[in-house]
Order: structure tokens, then C-alpha cells, then sequence
């Protein structure tokens, strides 16, 4: 339970980075190149064309901050050692996509048109687009919640109702990220 409750937890994150909405909308990307650096974590730098393969465009520049705290809580997490035991389950994801397609993945709608939209916007193959997208969220999703776990604390569950443990992790997380602004740089706002 505890497990999944961290899942949930990490999988609602991520969606909230992931951006579904209208390509076809403006995106206020204009005047940026893929190249352009929007954030500093620690030294590695976030480029726009990073933000462009998570985020519909639209969505990239809002998206920024996000992205750069969903790093430096990555980047926390490989500090702690856990590269070992999760670098053998990436490396099972990555040989576990090479015989899937796209199409024959079940999905929800939202998730399926924008897929192809980012894979055509990219310019890449719709199968190598979602086979490097899935791969990269599993990755994600593992090092936040070695993050959570080393961080903060395993909901329990039994004892504690989901909102409270929620309300608590977002206070943990707002003054985690206050005692490490000093860590994040972003050069470009919306």
C-alpha cells in the first residue's frame, strides 16, 4: 500500500509536468531554439529542446520550474546511492520496449494525441518517440520515489488519511525546495 500510494503520488507529478494540451495553440517559443539554456540544476543545464520532448509547447515555458525542481529531487536521489539497483530496471524497461509499438499499447485518448504530437512536432519516428517517452518517465518516476522514501517517509496507509499525508509532503516539498533555491537557476521566464 505504502508502495502505491508513493506511485500514485509520483505518477500525479509527473502528469502535471507532462503537457496534453493543443499543439496548435501558440506557444510563446518563439525567438527560443531548441539549444537555448532555460534552467541551471547544479551544474546541468535544462535546454528548451529538453522541455520540448515532456511538454506540448505551449506548456513549455510555464513548465520550466517544475522541470528544475523535478530534477534537483532526481539529482538528490542519485546522490544517495540507488543508481545500482535502478540502473538494472531501466536497463529491463529499455530491453522490455524494443518489441513494442505504439499502437498496440492501450492508452487513454489524451495521452495517445499527444504522443503523436510530439513525435511528429520532433520530428521522430511515433515508435522511437514513445519508446524513449516511456522509458524516461519510468526513470523518473524511480528516482522520485527513491526521492520520497530517502526524503521524507513512506505513507503508511493505515493510520493516516492519503489527504493529510498529501498536505504534509507538499509542505515538506515547498520548504525542501525553499532551503535549495540556491540550486536552481532559470534563466528563461514565462
Amino acid at each position: 500500500m505504502k508502495k502505491i500510494a508513493l506511485i500514485i503520488g509520483s505518477i500525479a507529478l509527473i502528469a502535471s509536468l507532462i503537457g496534453c494540451g493543443n499543439t496548435a495553440a501558440p506557444s510563446g517559443l518563439e525567438g527560443y531554439e531548441d539549444s537555448d539554456v532555460a534552467a541551471i540544476v547544479r551544474g546541468k543545464e535544462i535546454t528548451i529542446g529538453d522541455l520540448r520532448f515532456l511538454y506540448a509547447d505551449e506548456d513549455v515555458l510555464t513548465g520550466i520550474e517544475a522541470a528544475a525542481q523535478t530534477e534537483l529531487m532526481i539529482q538528490e536521489a542519485k546522490a544517495k546511492n540507488v543508481n545500482d539497483d535502478l540502473s538494472v530496471k531501466i536497463a529491463s524497461v529499455k530491453a522490455s520496449m524494443e518489441s513494442v509499438t505504439f499502437k498496440e499499447q492501450p492508452m487513454e485518448e489524451e495521452e495517445r494525441k499527444f504522443i503523436l504530437s510530439q513525435s511528429e512536432k520532433l520530428n521522430m519516428d511515433v515508435n522511437d518517440y514513445f519508446k524513449k517517452y516511456m522509458v524516461m518517465h519510468t526513470e523518473m518516476t524511480w528516482y522520485l520515489l527513491r526521492f520520497y522514501e530517502e526524503a521524507f517517509r513512506l505513507y503508511d496507509g493505515v493510520d493516516e488519511e492519503l489527504e493529510a499525508y498529501n498536505a504534509e509532503l507538499d509542505l515538506f516539498l515547498k520548504n525542501w525546495m525553499t532551503e535549495h533555491e540556491g540550486d536552481i537557476e532559470i534563466l528563461i521566464t514565462p
